[in-house]
């Protein structure tokens, strides 16, 4: 059955399928990519131990689940917050469900995505070596399951015209 992934699942699956996706248990939080200079506007001056400006993590540490995510009360992970993460001021039973433009832009340009993106081509022309089964290959990745003849005729002309374009 189809149900909607929260803002943390969607950035964990992405990586999954990427194969970036670091599966590491336990530990401490981690600083995955975040606009630039938004950390420092929450901050009014204030030094609480060392918060003050966002020093993003680097290497594995960029893929750690979003479960091990370091979240600043008054400045949640803007990129779960678009997909309705809680702002963590009160418990929440239920998380809100909003249909929203800019969470198709998040998807479409957030560094993290791009990234998982970039890392799924790559995986995909290393690893199979028939460029016709590209699009099947991906599909299959990302969806987990084969696609139906009209969604691969859709996604091939996609890819044609892309290719083309580029």
């Amino acid at each position: 059955p189809r149900f909607r992934m929260s803002g943390e699942i969607i950035r964990d699956y992405v990586l999954a399928t990427s194969g970036l996706l670091n599966k590491e248990i336990g530990g401490p939080s981690v600083k995955p990519y975040q606009p630039p200079g938004l950390w420092e506007e929450t901050n009014a001056g204030n030094n609480r131990g060392g918060l003050t400006s966002y020093v993003q993590d680097e290497g594995d540490k960029l893929y750690r689940r979003s479960l091990y995510t370091l979240w600043k009360r008054t400045l949640p992970p803007p990129s779960m917050s678009i997909f309705d993460a809680p702002n963590r001021d009160i418990c929440e039973v239920r998380r809100q469900k909003t249909n929203t433009p800019l969470q198709a832009l998040a998807l479409q340009n957030d560094v993290q995505m791009l990234e998982a993106a970039r890392v799924l081509s790559e995986n995909t022309i290393t690893d199979t070596k028939d460029a016709e089964q590209w699009v099947t290959t991906v599909f299959q990745r990302i969806l987990v399951r084969n696609p139906k003849e009209e969604e691969k005729k859709v996604l091939e002309e996609y890819y044609t015209d892309a290719l083309e374009k580029f």
